[in-house]
């Protein structure tokens, strides 16, 4: 079960129109870090894409949505952590719905 949790409008760099997205929240997991050693909580976010406009769209957040977020291997890119130190990784995460049972 994932959760939307915020909607936000977004611009296409190509086109310059504008779309709304929905930010989908998964399940609290619990991790351990890796320079101290202790947990901690995180979760997982992706955007979804609608067709909806944002008057539309924010009557959804708060609503869950059957589902998960899953992890997927991706072309790699590099990204900048908050130290400064750039890493390059090879993976996404993507909502993964679950068909409705009739």
């Amino acid at each position: 079960m994932v959760t939307i949790t915020s909607i936000e409008q977004r611009k296409n760099p190509k086109t310059q129109a504008e779309y709304t997205v929905a930010i989908i929240t998964g399940n609290i997991e619990i991790l351990t870090s890796h320079s101290t050693g202790k947990p901690y909580l995180t979760t997982k976010s992706v955007m979804l894409p609608t067709t909806l406009n944002n008057d539309q769209a924010k009557l959804l957040v708060g609503q869950n949505l059957s589902g998960n977020i899953e992890k997927i291997e991706c072309k790699p890119y590099d990204i900048k952590l908050a130290n400064g130190k750039k890493i390059s990784i090879n993976h996404t995460y993507q909502f993964s719905p679950v068909p409705e049972s009739k």
